[in-house]
């Protein structure tokens, strides 16, 4: 078994490689996509196969390690059908533009609107100012409530990546008026100084990733006009066209160096939580594969194995999940409160706090069985060239802004299902834009799309 396990996890890797050399050539944007899904599955294949005794012990649902050839095969069928997509779904979409306008700005009005969010998110924060830690920010058992004043600090708390993001760029593009450029720069601090806090106190590294992998892309792909990379041919001209202007380029190699010491502080928090919630067990003298593969990386995976394992196939629920998940306030689990409910009902007594969370690809095997690749390929390709969309339009400053969010979002896209995937455009993503035409000046037809 594991011989015949590493000789298809080799073939995986094979598989992956040689459709991202063509993606790649093609479309930046979708080969990021394409890179996390791999990464996510990466980690977790490596763990089944080599080191079973790190599942077993941190994961707590039922997972054979005999289900995870059919887990690698159905992977990387889902993965050829979203190379399929790219052509069928992303390319054809993606021909046709944003039609923006240009009107007068309203920058006044833009920073109306932060003083307040300020004032209000200060507001909201003070009852959890002394409850910041991990728990806070965990799944809660389905025995427990959540107020309705958390969910507003998690609102105000998740938006905040983007308005950083929105603020960092607008600066950089020079979208300020003289006047207000250093009001910006200040609001930009304070935003960022209460972001990392809060973060940081809950451990949290998915949006402290977020607000990373945007302000990286903008700085290293979308400055320098990169929109495909030919390993085969240009790799050596790729490197040569990061060339940046020094002064642009020590202050990203400052916010580079401060957001990677940030980020590595806040992984370390994984393994030494107060509470030591979930690692106890792991301690400095513990084996260096063990800090390697217990990261966020490695157990999303897991489900899409008990899924297939347990043979769960709830095409309702799906449709059901996604369609109340769309729309915010309306009280439906997600699929991955479903399918730990269905283990519970057949007495495998699972919790959500030992959930190993969710991977996109486990949506379309709960909707179709055996041949959920097809609907993994269809759908999740759709919503990536969505995506795209947005984020495309004939003026090179919108989508730099856009680009920039859109990219920072696949790491938490490639764990999420497909209604949170479509949620976050209009919660997060349309807002963001709205206020980035205060700044700019700009007017999005969003129902009007040309070649």
């Amino acid at each position: 078994m594991l011989l015949s396990n590493s000789l298809l996890f080799f073939a995986y890797i094979i598989v992956f490689g040689l459709i991202l050399v063509d993606i790649l050539k093609r479309d930046i944007f979708f080969s990021i996509y394409f890179i996390f899904l791999f990464i996510y599955s990466f980690f977790s294949i490596i763990t089944y196969i080599y080191y079973p005794e790190i599942i077993n012990l941190l994961v707590k649902l039922p997972v054979d390690s005999s289900s995870l050839s059919k887990s690698i095969i159905c992977t990387i069928l889902s993965i050829i059908s979203l190379y399929f997509s790219f052509f069928l779904i992303y390319l054809p979409i993606n021909i046709r533009k944003l039609n923006i306008l240009y009107k007068r700005k309203q920058q006044k009005l833009f920073f109306k609107f932060v003083f307040l969010f300020l004032i209000l998110g200060f507001i909201i924060f003070l009852p959890y100012r002394n409850q910041l830690s991990y728990k806070l920010i965990t799944i809660i058992d389905n025995t427990q409530t959540i107020d309705i004043g958390y969910k507003i600090f998690t609102s105000f708390f998740k938006f905040l990546p983007y308005l950083l993001t929105l603020i960092y760029i607008s600066l950089r593009q020079e979208l300020f008026v003289r006047s207000n450029r250093k009001l910006a720069f200040f609001v930009l601090l304070i935003l960022s100084l209460s972001f990392l806090y809060i973060a940081i106190s809950l451990g949290n590294r998915t949006d402290l990733l977020k607000l990373f992998i945007s302000v990286a892309y903008f700085e290293i792909i979308l400055k320098n006009n990169i929109n495909n990379i030919s390993i085969n041919k240009n790799i050596k001209t790729f490197f040569n066209r990061l060339t940046v202007k020094k002064k642009s380029f020590y202050k990203f190699l400052i916010y580079f160096s401060i957001s990677s010491l940030i980020l590595l502080s806040t992984y370390s928090l994984t393994f030494f939580r107060s509470d030591n919630y979930v690692f106890g067990f792991l301690s400095f003298r513990s084996p260096i594969q063990r800090f390697i593969l217990l990261n966020d990386f490695t157990f999303p995976f897991t489900l899409l194995t008990t899924i297939i394992e347990n043979n769960i196939i709830l095409p309702f629920e799906v449709f059901q999940s996604n369609t109340s998940n769309f729309l915010a306030g309306i009280n439906y689990p997600y699929l991955q409160e479903i399918t730990l409910n269905y283990l519970n009902s057949r007495d495998f007594n699972v919790t959500s706090a030992s959930s190993p969370g969710f991977f996109s690809f486990a949506e379309g095997f709960l909707f179709m069985g055996s041949f959920g690749f097809i609907y993994n390929g269809l759908v999740f390709g759709f919503l990536i060239a969505i995506y795209k969309l947005i984020s495309s339009s004939k003026d090179v400053q919108y989508n730099q802004f856009t680009s920039s969010i859109m990219v920072g979002l696949i790491p938490q896209i490639v764990r999420a299902q497909s209604a949170t995937m479509a949620k976050i455009i209009w919660f997060y993503v349309i807002p963001s834009i709205i206020l980035y035409q205060l700044v700019s000046g700009t007017y999005i037809k969003f129902w009007s799309i040309k070649k």
